[in-house]
């Protein structure tokens, strides 16, 4: 733990104005630890030496996150409380649970997709879609050629994470506009007078931003055969889209092709509804419609960018140990950031603690940089025991993200707690959600809960996650596998208990479809 402990040292001291052994020089603010821990790691990822818009931006956040929000368990209640009642046939009008459609499951197959996070090609967050466009756009023609119908769960154009300039522009207009200075305080003293005005401001300055992503994401000649792809799917009504936290701009911007305009919520139904498929951002705390224009959205348009998107990327090679050991299906690995204390106290414990409680300490202090709960088996040294069994230890996941290697995987949801608001409110439908990029299958445990996730189409360099739905209402996790030559496999994903959770074990079926020769460009 040397390394990490005397380059958590220097920052810390550079914060605070101050060398190693030698006198403070300025009172600067011990939070400022904060700002130049992630700018370090941005260098790391996706800076590109835009520091001036960095600091900027990452101003901007820290002022909003500073506001007071909902806690976790009331947003999950509040959730679903209005799914309950979409269930029930009740009108919803809420953002999130407005637009809602039934469709039959009786003799249908459905495949699930989620967060392909498609952005134009110039912005440096589009490397996975690129890498897998093709493969996942034969999917699409696989599917449909044998009859389901094609769910594209939310967060497919990403409408949220663009390059800085644009986002950098918008605030520094806003703050000039209504107070003259370019300081963030000016945003939250309007928050204060004026919320709603500023919320109006905030979406009228992204509208234009938004539609500029759109409408280059859908010129680009790359994505051409991907959208011809959709467009037949509709013809046949075998396409369904679902919103998400970074597409749900769809509803209200000039979209052009109506079957490309997202729904909130699908039902699938025979007698009563047995499926409920949503994106699952209306169960995140920062996410959640209510506060997103003003919390979520503003963390992932001001620093998004600078590492892995909204989230981790997995490349290629971290692919191939998920085909090779599997993939966990836990639910969490970690109790969260949520004891008293900031982030200075918890860094300045994590750097005191002793050898014993050293990985809780420093999990804890690097959730509570980020604002979530960190799944550090991720980050395993030994894949397969991380799926399997044992937890891996924090500190090899922190040295790995601040050197590049591998960025932290956020807990977006609290799974936990959406299984117990599944149980609470009697909501006897398997609950199908993407949002986390993490695919889960859960059918046993408390009451009727039943949970699914799609994972990813977009997170993972050269595999593609989905659920299959068949006409018996049994559930799938598939993941398509990119090869060298141009083809692509799928295989199955088991769900295996343990005493105290469950994984995934892979399944090679052997299926494959050509993706074309020399595979995805």
């Amino acid at each position: 733990m040397t390394s990490r402990r005397s380059f958590l040292l220097s920052i810390a001291a550079a914060a605070a104005g101050m060398t190693v052994g030698g006198p403070a020089a300025h009172a600067v603010p011990l939070v400022n630890i904060q700002r130049r821990l992630s700018l370090e790691m941005a260098k790391s990822y996706a800076l590109n030496g835009d520091k001036r818009m960095f600091r900027k931006l990452f101003d901007v956040q820290t002022a909003f996150l500073g506001l007071s929000w909902p806690a976790t368990p009331l947003v999950v209640t509040d959730a679903m409380s209005a799914l309950r009642r979409v269930i029930d046939g009740d009108p919803v009008n809420r953002i999130g649970f407005r637009h809602v459609r039934r469709r039959s499951l009786e003799g249908a197959r459905f495949v699930v997709f989620s967060d392909q996070h498609i952005v134009p090609s110039e912005n440096r967050q589009s490397g996975v879609w690129r890498a897998n466009r093709d493969a996942y756009t034969k999917l699409l023609e696989h599917y449909g050629g044998q009859g389901w119908v094609v769910v594209e769960n939310g967060d497919v154009e990403d409408l949220v994470i663009l390059e800085p300039e644009y986002t950098f522009a918008m605030y520094d207009r806003l703050m000039r506009t209504h107070a003259r200075a370019a300081n963030p305080r000016v945003l939250i003293e309007w928050y204060r007078d004026d919320p709603m005005s500023l919320v109006e401001a905030l979406k009228d300055g992204r509208k234009e931003n938004r539609q500029r992503q759109l409408e280059q994401i859908f010129a680009d000649p790359g994505n051409r055969d991907y959208y011809q792809a959709l467009k037949a799917l509709a013809s046949s009504d075998q396409l369904v889209r679902l919103a998400g936290n970074h597409d749900y701009n769809l509803q209200e911007l000039t979209v052009g092709e109506q079957h490309l305009v997202p729904i909130d919520v699908l039902l699938l139904e025979e007698d009563r509804p047995h499926f409920a498929l949503m994106h699952g951002h209306q169960f995140d705390q920062a996410t959640h419609p209510g506060v997103a224009p003003l919390y979520g959205e503003v963390v992932s348009e001001c620093l998004g960018i600078w590492y892995q998107g909204p989230d981790r990327v997995w490349s290629a090679k971290q692919g191939r140990r998920i085909l090779e050991g599997g993939f966990p299906n836990r639910l969490s690995t970690h109790k969260g950031a949520h004891r008293g204390g900031g982030m200075p106290g918890r860094f300045l414990g994590a750097l005191l603690s002793s050898q014993e409680s050293d990985d809780e300490e420093w999990a804890l202090a690097w959730e509570s940089l980020f604002g979530h709960p960190i799944a550090w088996e991720y980050g395993a040294r030994d894949w397969t025991s991380a799926v399997q069994g044992h937890l891996a230890r924090p500190g090899d996941l922190v040295e790995d993200a601040m050197i590049g290697r591998q960025f932290f995987k956020f807990r977006h949801l609290d799974e936990w707690e959406i299984l117990r608001g599944l149980n609470l409110w009697d909501i006897d439908v398997g609950l199908a959600l993407g949002h986390s990029h993490e695919v889960r299958c859960h059918t046993t445990g408390v009451g009727k809960s039943r949970y699914f996730n799609s994972g990813a189409a977009g997170r993972f360099e050269k595999l593609i996650w989905a659920l299959e739905i068949t006409e018996a209402g049994r559930v799938e996790v598939v993941g398509w596998f990119l090869d060298d030559e141009g083809s692509c496999e799928r295989v199955l994903f088991h769900t295996r208990e343990t005493e105290l959770f469950s994984y995934f074990e892979p399944d090679r079926t052997g299926e494959r479809i050509p993706v074309g020769e020399g595979g995805p460009s």
